[in-house]
């Protein structure tokens, strides 16, 4: 009886372990964060240029990517990239200068698209830059007939 104890002990070791890990794997897992909205970047300019969505004066900037000159780039907005308040405020950052620039926040929503036009002079000041919003086609209601 004692070998048949001793033989049984690894194997419930084994099957313990293996639940164990199975549970701590699932528990550390979410759901995809779902996207609110889009922001298309037009960089108009010559420079690359990181794009940054400031959530709070508060808090880091997020990186939204990189967007090389004379390009366009489309990023995702989920809900962490947006103020409380869903408005989105950008922080532009041109590479091979000390310059960013902040823009002013625009209202983001559903059916609702952020375009952000990158204009900079010679040295990689962005001011001049524009940030907007335009209504996409699927949030506008279809006339009954």
């Amino acid at each position: 009886m004692f070998s048949r104890r001793a033989s049984l002990r690894p194997t419930a070791v084994g099957l313990l372990v293996g639940v164990l890990v199975s549970v701590s794997c699932t528990l550390g897992r979410t759901a995809p964060e779902p996207v609110a909205s889009s922001l298309v970047v037009r960089n108009r300019s010559v420079f690359d240029v990181n794009v940054y969505a400031m959530a709070s004066i508060a808090a880091p900037p997020i990186r939204l990517g990189t967007v090389v000159g004379a390009s366009t780039a489309t990023f995702p907005l989920h809900v962490r990239d947006l103020t409380a308040g869903g408005v989105l405020v950008v922080r532009l950052h041109a590479i091979g200068s000390n310059l960013s620039w902040t823009s002013p926040g625009v209202s983001v929503g559903r059916g609702m698209l952020a375009i952000l036009d990158v204009n900079s002079d010679p040295f990689g000041d962005c001011s001049s830059s524009s940030l907007h919003t335009i209504v996409t086609s699927d949030s506008v209601p279809v006339a009954l007939r």
